[in-house]
């Protein structure tokens, strides 16, 4: 589009003043990009004031650039923000939103580094809070278990919750043992060879001290299986989780808590 010597200057801003009405009253982004190109498509050679022209033309790119974003093209805004900021190396704004870009774009360090350089220019609230945000992101990012750790770790916890329930078992195995070691002893003792008693459940039942003896051994028997079966089990559990905390602790070291 072009324009007599003088005209550039208000053409441009009735153009962008009708992109602004676009842009913030009728949220019709399309219209308001199609306003700003016009007005970035006025001639400007001959013009007075070029430096206040480039400004202006730089502020259209960036307003440009926030319209796209809306729209979510967010490689043709931050094209729009590195033109705004070939124009003006120092325009904050633009940096702002080609951080934003970035960010949308899953290039997120970048976009911390952008901000960064914007605060050397100016402090800014807004920059500041984003620039925040983006941080916390990458930190919660990087602090984010794969998911093949993540699943080791689940069966660390199982391999654990298996290891107590095992050595449960076998304590309470070992204390029946001696219990069971204690009433024979009180049976070679006993005064009657039909004293005895026999639990069933909640019944003492009378028996002989053979009838005794013959189950307590028997039941001795059970028990002393029991419990090399669980330490076996047992001894297979540890074997597995101190594979799995040796990987887990070379994967993350002291930053990971492997409760047994």
């Amino acid at each position: 589009m072009s324009t007599e010597d003088g005209s550039a200057p208000a053409q441009i801003q009735a153009l962008k003043k009708e992109g602004n009405q676009f842009f913030v009253v009728q949220k019709n982004y399309p219209k308001a990009i199609q306003k700003y190109s016009e007005a970035l498509e006025v001639d400007t050679t001959g013009a007075p004031n070029q430096e206040d022209l480039t400004e202006e033309r730089s502020k259209l790119f960036a307003n440009r650039a926030e319209c796209k974003i809306r729209l979510g093209k967010f490689e043709d805004a931050m094209e729009d923000c590195e033109q705004a900021l070939s124009l003006q190396p120092k325009y904050v704004k633009a940096y702002y939103r080609k951080a934003k870009c970035l960010d949308e774009l899953d290039r997120t360090k970048e976009a911390v580094e952008i901000l960064k350089h914007s605060l050397k220019y100016e402090r800014n609230n807004n920059t500041e809070r984003l620039l925040a945000s983006f941080q916390a992101k990458l930190r919660a990012k990087d602090s984010t278990v794969p998911k093949s750790d993540a699943i080791k770790i689940a069966n660390f916890s199982n391999l654990n919750s298996r290891k107590k329930l095992l050595e449960a078992q076998m304590k309470q195995a070992q204390q029946e043992m001696e219990e069971i070691s204690d009433a024979k002893e009180e049976l070679e003792v006993a005064i009657d060879d039909d004293c005895a008693l026999l639990m069933v459940g909640d019944v003492f039942i009378p028996t002989t001290e053979d009838d005794a003896t013959e189950f307590a051994e028997k039941r001795q028997e059970e028990l002393s299986a029991e419990i090399e079966e669980r330490q076996a089990q047992l001894n297979q559990v540890l074997e597995e989780m101190n594979a799995l905390k040796g990987s887990l602790k070379e994967r993350f070291g002291d930053s990971i808590n492997l409760e047994e």
